[in-house]
């Protein structure tokens, strides 16, 4: 222990055990963090099994602000903050997040990749995309690359909805609206 921390080091593997239902707990005092490096992957690996009925989840992270008790200071909250810089000389791929979700057909079962909640806010906002190519892609499953559709919003505000296929030009947008469809523009036109 120096000047307040906690230096753990091997070689090898360090493992942090407890004993069966209990938590391990990991906190700091006042304003310390609490930092996890790897010099490769940082993995979180749960496992879980069994017969009986179980909720379970891999990583929960709850964060919560209380109402500040006076002034009108300003508090900018991120759940979670991911950041990727990559660079490469060769042909590659950088992305922020890759999320496989793998459903199962044992049971009635439904398979949600992310399901998004927001609320309580003077504007709310479930998905804000900010691009400089097509904002959005949608690809079909049978031939992802080479089936899907795109929306791109330029800097004038144009938006364009496109539709590309594989080989024959036959990659309709189709409108199938439970009730009407309305085209108002600005305009009149």
């Amino acid at each position: 222990r120096q000047h307040g921390a906690l230096y753990m080091s091997t070689e090898y593997e360090l493992e942090l055990k407890t004993t069966t239902n209990t938590d391990l707990i990991l906190s700091t005092l006042g304003t310390g963090d609490i930092k996890l490096e790897a010099a490769r992957n940082l993995i979180v690996d749960k496992d879980t099994s069994g017969d009986s009925a179980e909720d379970s989840t891999g990583l929960h992270i709850d964060f919560d602000r209380t109402v500040a008790g006076s002034g009108t200071a300003a508090h900018n909250d991120i759940g979670i903050d991911v950041d990727v810089n990559a660079a490469s000389l060769g042909t590659s791929t950088v992305k922020g997040m890759d999320i496989d979700v793998v459903g199962a057909t044992s049971g009635t079962h439904i398979a949600t990749g992310i399901e998004i909640n927001v609320s309580g806010a003077d504007k709310n906002f479930g998905i804000d995309i900010t691009s400089s190519s097509a904002q959005l892609r949608l690809r079909g499953a049978d031939d992802p690359d080479n089936d899907y559709a795109q929306f791109y919003v330029t800097n004038s505000g144009d938006l364009s909805i496109s539709t590309h296929g594989d080989g024959a030009t036959d990659s309709d947008l189709l409108l199938d609206a439970d009730g009407a469809i309305v085209l108002d523009a600005g305009n009149g036109s």
